[in-house]
């Protein structure tokens, strides 16, 4: 699978483009706005970014690819290949052209990298460096690196160059190197890591370089004039970039100088320059990992390829200390696991308000179930085990849905949309055991031009966005688009939610923007104006980006990051930019001006130490936060006001990775 991120404001992931038991990904580039991949399959892939699926597929020369790269003067790609060839295709409006191959070399070829004016291209593999001519298709110069024991071999894992041909190198005995490629000699070996570097990389001026890998400390080097008008690369400052491997490092400039690591323990670490300070993005399930359905206490968490339904627990104890738990009345229960079919990748799935319907869709399948026996049972003494029977759905548009919600239709039937990857929508009404396709909208009617990105619901109205930045809303009693809502094209949407009435709805942005929409005249409520003129400045600073958001009641909002949750309460005065903003953290023994703790807990359950629930927080302005979780991957209203948690521990994390690399520090055993 692949992952694009837009780390313009808040790092947020945009979009997923999902991933096959027969796809391989060995490497990825960018040409413009267009992606492409290789891997052990033989082929370059290219996808299409507005349905997230690939758009073609291009065969190379000699069996599997390990490594690409695009050069933008020449509109050219190349790609280096597991019996030695480096395969070049022209890049040509809407597909790619094979040019030419370069002469085999002995052994795979790992890396390569493009001069700026794609006339040369650098190579790396076993014990060997070369450069090549791309117009004669001929090596012009060959280093060796040598070997530190006779019988093991270096291995090239990454490889720059420059304008001038310089050669920047990291290979397996921990050594970042600068080559003369115009000689082919050596101009400095630096020991810069204790195992092997596994990636190399250069700012967009190339005047730094960057190298990291098994030993995950990321190193700087400065590119110095001397007085006597040489040039020197120097090795200036290192920061420990993560815990584990780091398999690739990225610089951006625009708007602010970063450099992106990522590796083996799936997170994002983003460093930015000249400020010595690091932000650790957890790779998590961002959208639909968690549902509940509020009325019979019951949440549905997703996994890769399985469904797992849980029955919340509850407390009988109203009130309790801050960061503790209340004692259950009652404990919570896995009711049912539900495997996808020959294991494929969930991509969405959703689960009725009342626990009687759910659905989820694969990148090739589509089902419905109908659910009974969830609900609560006075005199229960044994484990409930729900009954699950398929439903048919008939009339299918063919489309493989990305979102999809659970709503009552006009006449108390239930009612299913859906989101595609064309940017359409269908509903599906439930008639006599079966689905039916009752109605739809095309990309055309909606004005979409890309996949349906998020949707929500109430039982009248829905707010449906697509990938380019476009939000509507749709009438579903009347069964036609409502209005378009003003277009927000700064950042990243991240977060969406309809209120209890279908009146409004709240959008999020990674820029940490919050915007309440009037459905009705499709303009900024007076509160959401209120909002943004005063937003206070440790609000908008703020690392991580909203990710989820709910209507608890008409006035009061409940959002979330990885580390806060976060509750606006429309009917409290809005805090002034230059007042404190009031956190409530781990630890913390803060009440409100009530007398009531920070949470008050209703109900409350652990399902594998995952989630919790509890009252919402009562509130002295409209903004208050609370940081007493590590990860948090879902929050959601249950009834009344309670809200149940999902987090997900470091801890989990970190023990499902495979050993890092151990070195001796001194004073420690």
């Amino acid at each position: 699978s692949i992952e694009i991120w837009n780390v313009t404001a808040a790092p947020a992931l945009f979009k997923y483009i999902p991933g096959s038991p027969e796809a391989s990904v060995e490497g990825l580039c960018w040409y413009d706005d267009r992606l492409f991949s290789c891997g052990l399959h033989g082929l370059v892939h290219e996808y299409d970014l507005n349905k997230l699926e690939v758009k073609g597929q291009y065969a190379v020369t000699s069996g599997p690819a390990w490594c690409l790269a695009a050069n933008t003067n020449t509109s050219q790609i190349a790609v280096g290949t597991e019996e030695g060839y480096v395969c070049i295709f022209t890049i040509l409006s809407d597909t790619l052209e094979y040019l030419r191959v370069l002469d085999k070399q002995e052994g795979r070829i790992l890396c390569l990298s493009w001069t700026p004016a794609g006339d040369y291209l650098a190579t790396g593999s076993t014990d060997t460096i070369r450069v090549w001519d791309t117009k004669t298709g001929q090596p012009t110069a060959r280093m060796t690196t040598g070997r530190v024991e006779r019988n093991k071999e270096t291995i090239v894992w990454s490889v720059k160059i420059t304008a001038d041909l310089t050669v920047i190198s990291g290979d397996s005995m921990g050594r970042t190197s600068f080559w003369n490629g115009v000689y082919g000699t050596l101009i400095d070996s630096i020991q810069s890591h204790k195992a092997d570097v596994l990636t190399v990389q250069m700012n967009a001026n190339a005047t730094v370089a960057y190298s990291s890998g098994v030993d995950p400390t990321l190193m700087h080097f400065q590119l110095i004039k001397k007085n006597d008008g040489r040039s020197k690369w120097m090795r200036s400052l290192h920061r420990n970039a993560s815990r584990h491997d780091v398999r690739a490092i990225a610089a951006t400039k625009k708007p602010k100088e970063q450099i992106i690591c990522g590796g083996v323990d799936s997170y994002l670490n983003i460093s930015y320059y000249p400020k010595h300070f690091t932000a650790r993005v957890p790779q998590l399930p961002r959208q639909g990992i968690s549902q509940v359905a509020g009325s019979a206490s019951v949440m549905l968490l997703k996994y890769r390829n399985y469904l797992e339904l849980w029955r919340l627990g509850e407390s009988e104890h109203q009130t309790g200390m801050l960061n503790s738990n209340l004692p259950l009345a009652r404990d919570p229960i896995k009711l049912l696991q539900l495997q996808s079919k020959d294991s494929e990748e969930i991509l969405c799935s959703t689960i009725s308000s009342d626990a009687k319907f759910l659905a989820y869709a694969t990148p090739t399948k589509f089902r419905v179930y109908s659910l009974e026996g969830c609900g609560v049972r006075e005199d229960e003494e044994t484990e409930p085990v729900p009954a699950l029977s398929r439903i048919k759905i008939k009339d299918e548009s063919g489309n493989v849905p990305l979102e999809m919600s659970f709503f009552k239709g006009k006449d108390g039937e239930y009612c299913l949309l859906t989101g595609s990857r064309t940017g359409s929508i269908q509903v599906y009404t439930m008639s006599s055991g079966c689905m039916y396709g009752n109605w739809s909208l095309v990309n055309s009617d909606l004005g979409f031009v890309s996949a349906v990105s998020r949707l929500a619901t109430n039982d009248n109205m829905a707010v449906v966005a697509d990938y380019s930045g476009n939000v509507v809303s749709i009438d579903l009693w009347k069964e036609k688009k409502g209005s378009e809502l003003p277009s927000y094209k700064d950042a990243t949407l991240t977060a969406l939610a309809v209120s209890p009435s279908g009146t409004t709805c709240v959008l999020a942005y990674s820029n940490q923007r919050v915007h309440e929409i009037d459905l009705k005249t499709a303009r900024f409520t007076a509160f959401s104006n209120g909002f943004n003129q005063k937003i206070h400045e440790d609000w908008e600073t703020r690392r991580m980006a909203i990710t989820e958001a709910c209507y608890i009641s008409e006035s009061m909002i409940l959002l979330h990051d990885d580390e806060y949750l976060m509750v606006l309460d429309k009917e409290r005065d809005i805090q002034e930019p230059e007042s404190k903003l009031q956190i409530l953290e781990n630890g913390s023994n803060e009440d409100s001006q009530d007398g009531c703790s920070m949470f008050d807990s209703t109900l409350g359950s652990s399902i594998g130490s995952r989630s919790s629930v509890m009252n919402v927080p009562v509130s002295r302005k409209c903004l208050r936060l609370a940081k007493i979780y590590h990860h948090l991957a879902g929050v959601h209203h249950v009834k009344d006001n309670a809200i149940v948690c999902v987090e997900v521990k470091p801890e989990s994390i970190e023990d499902t990775l495979p050993p890092s690399l151990k070195v001796k520090k001194y004073g420690a055993n």
